[in-house]
C-alpha cells in the first residue's frame, strides 16, 4: 500500500447553541458548491456551511418542530439533502437550497427509525433502519424522470 499522510488543516469547535457552534456532531456531508451539511445530536440540528466554514443557515422539519436525533445525512447527485433523524422516527429530504421536499416516516406501514442513510448512483436510497433492523431500499422519483 503506498503511504498516506493526514494533516489537519482546520478545526470548527465552537461549542454551543449559538448559530455555527456544536455540541454533539455527529456527521458532516458535502453538498452542491462545496457547502458542507452538519448533523448535530446535542442541538438537534442540521447547519449548513460555506466551504471556509461560515454558518449559513440552520435546517428544520416543518412547523418549526426540531430534530430529536439528527444522525446521519447525505447528498445525492442531483444535491439533495437527507437527514436520518432517528430520534424523531424520520427521514427527511431537502432540495439543494434547503427547502424540505419530503417526510419519510414509515415503510409498508411500520413506522421507522433511520440511523444511516445512503444515496445511491442509481436513484435508491438505502436506510439502515433500527426499528425494523433492517436495510430499506427507497426509488426516488421526481416529476419529469
Amino acid at each position: 500500500w503506498p503511504a498516506l499522510s493526514v494533516e489537519l488543516g482546520a478545526s470548527w469547535s465552537a461549542y454551543g447553541r449559538a448559530e455555527g457552534a456544536f455540541d454533539r456532531p455527529a456527521k458532516a456531508a458535502i453538498l452542491h458548491g462545496e457547502r458542507i451539511a452538519v448533523a448535530d445530536l446535542g442541538n438537534r440540528r442540521v447547519q449548513l456551511f460555506s466551504p471556509a466554514g461560515a454558518f449559513m443557515q440552520t435546517l428544520s422539519p416543518p412547523d418549526s418542530i426540531p430534530f430529536n436525533g439528527p444522525r446521519c445525512l447525505c447528498a445525492d447527485k442531483d444535491g439533495n439533502l437527507f437527514v436520518a433523524d432517528t430520534g424523531g422516527g424520520a427521514l427527511y429530504v431537502f432540495s439543494p437550497g434547503g427547502a424540505l421536499l419530503l417526510r419519510i416516516d414509515s415503510y409498508l406501514g411500520d413506522a421507522i427509525s433511520p440511523s444511516a442513510v445512503a444515496a445511491g448512483w442509481n436513484d435508491d436510497l438505502y436506510v439502515a433502519d433500527l426499528a425494523s433492523r433492517s436495510i430499506l431500499v427507497f426509488r426516488l422519483s421526481s416529476p419529469g424522470k
